[in-house]
């Protein structure tokens, strides 16, 4: 069952919102300090009295996801002027403010009302950016997304990790098993099964990552346990297994070529590396900017970082938990996907953001039945290809899909988010 869901979300220009909210405030100022019905003056002329109340209303005609900025900034601007608005109730002026696009920009018009049941007595627009280059978003202007999640595959028991090999075979590592899946075939077959020791069972809250190597064809096992057995001659669907515990090293190759050594901590949850004391989870930032990675560091905080994980510029807003996973669309060069906070809930949130200089620009949100436990980024591959599309089949530079493992209701789902810019 395939379930769609439709979120837009524009970060409006802070700068370009707080002017037209200025004039906005100036000209209800200069309205309640006029007599009934009379032009309005200077409110030099005559200041509005302290405390007056005006009763606001922000509606997003354009479903951009800006009413609440625009409301805040309206807000803060009639507060510095002395005046009390209201979202509800009796006030002399009434503000209309809407947020809605105009040949792709977006636009703020908000109408002043003097009583109730009167026309408008004032007018005001602001169009906000410039006119944004094809197939890009305007400058300060967060792209429209198209998202929509399906099951794949319902597992019994804890999964640790999962992870892709070329070939698109899916690989779910249990506390004491490594199996394989190809989710392509109709019946979504098991394809093999290894019996592994990954020492999950020695610890409260295990912490194990799968890596494949090429040459020779390898698939790599490592844990935060220490002491793990290992496994001399073992094969998985043609891959050498090597099975290392706390403190090995895990290389980790960027798309640009060049690899970071990452350590799982002893006995602990969570990474470590020269730039970072620790580090839940990370993934690579694309491009040739100066930060080439994306971490979620122990404070639940999502960092831009450099080569040697040394953070740089601002968190993103919020915090996160679970995992974080990286795709690249055209209307976003690097999108992150990472997973909500709490630790157990019910139903998790899934932030997307797109990478914007050393910052973050929030772009939407997408909610699972469950709690994300890992994100896997599987670029503009699909696992079920079968499957009908948002708008083109695999292999599509237009779409981006992660695989999510998902714990809820007494079991674990392999579930795919699939994301696209809206047209």
């Amino acid at each position: 069952m395939l379930t769609a869901l439709l979120f837009f979300a524009m970060a409006l220009p802070d700068a370009e919102v707080a002017r037209f909210a200025e004039r906005v405030a100036r000209a209800v100022e200069a309205r309640i300090a006029a007599p009934r019905g009379a032009a309005a003056k200077p409110p030099a002329a005559r200041p509005a009295a302290p405390g007056a109340r005006v009763l606001l209303r922000v509606e997003d005609a354009g479903g951009l996801g800006a009413s609440e900025q625009v409301a805040r900034a309206l807000r803060e601007a009639l507060r510095k002027r002395a005046l009390e608005t209201l979202v509800e109730g009796e006030a002399r002026f009434r503000v209309s403010a809407y947020v809605s696009l105009r040949k792709g920009r977006p636009l703020l018009s908000a109408l002043i009302s003097e009583g109730e049941g009167e026309g408008a007595v004032e007018v005001l627009f602001a169009e906000l950016g410039a006119a944004p280059a094809p197939g890009a978003p305007a400058a300060g202007v967060a792209p429209a997304l198209l998202v929509r999640t399906r099951p794949l595959l319902f597992l019994g028991g804890r999964v640790l990790d999962v992870a892709v090999d070329p070939a698109g075979e899916v690989f779910v590592v249990q506390p004491e098993k490594i199996q394989v899946f190809d989710l392509a075939s109709s019946a979504r077959a098991l394809k093999a099964e290894v019996a592994v020791d990954s020492g999950a069972a020695k610890l409260r809250d295990p912490l194990v990552r799968l890596q494949f190597r090429e040459q020779p064809p390898r698939v790599e096992l490592y844990s935060s346990a220490s002491r793990i057995p290992s496994v001399p001659g073992f094969t998985v669907q043609g891959y050498q297994l090597r099975v290392a515990g706390a403190p090995a090293k895990i290389r980790v190759d960027h798309p640009a070529g060049f690899s970071t050594d990452f350590e799982a901590a002893e006995g602990r949850n969570f990474f470590t590396s020269g730039g970072s004391p620790g580090f839940y989870a990370w993934a690579p930032v694309f491009g040739e900017g100066r930060a080439p990675w994306v971490i979620l560091d122990l404070a639940g905080r999502l960092m831009l970082t450099d080569a040697s994980l040394r953070p740089l510029g601002v968190p993103a807003p919020g915090q996160f938990g679970g995992d974080v996973a990286t795709v690249a669309l055209p209307c976003a060069p690097t999108m992150v996907l990472a997973a909500g906070a709490e630790a157990d809930p019910v139903r998790d949130r899934v932030s997307l953001l797109a990478v914007q200089g050393n910052g973050f620009a929030p772009l939407a949100t997408v909610e699972l039945d469950g709690a994300v436990r890992r994100l896997n980024a599987l670029g503009n591959r699909s696992l079920a290809p079968a499957a009908p599309s948002v708008e083109g089949g695999p292999g599509d530079p237009a779409v981006a899909r992660v695989l999510a493992v998902v714990e809820g209701g007494g079991a674990t789902r392999l579930e795919e988010i699939e994301v696209r810019c809206a047209p």
